[in-house]
């Protein structure tokens, strides 16, 4: 972010290598680099094409991975990211906050 930090007037095209998807990656180095138009994260994609079920065919959980596996490009949606799901699923099941 260095070399971004030194061009205060220029837009800025960042490029992140990581493992996977980061979620709010994104907005975290805008929060640090304003200027950055287009931020992407390079990580090795899958390539097989999905013969998933369509969407509305899905149960809610289901749904959320088929989404994020198509919208990240990957095979599996990280635990953590799951559990704040099943959580969020649960709460809105149960008529919680």
């Amino acid at each position: 972010m260095s070399r971004g930090e030194k061009l205060p007037d220029a837009y800025l095209r960042v490029f992140v290598d990581t493992d996977g998807p980061v979620p709010g990656l994104a907005e975290r180095i805008r929060d640090a680099l304003p200027q950055a138009v287009d931020v992407q994260l390079k990580y090795d994609r899958t390539d097989t094409p999905s013969e998933e079920a369509p969407l509305s065919s899905l149960q809610p959980r289901d749904q959320f991975v088929s989404y994020y596996r198509r919208q990240h490009d990957v095979d599996e949606a990280p635990t953590e990211l799951m559990a704040a799901f099943d959580e969020v699923l649960e709460g809105v099941a149960h008529g919680g906050p």
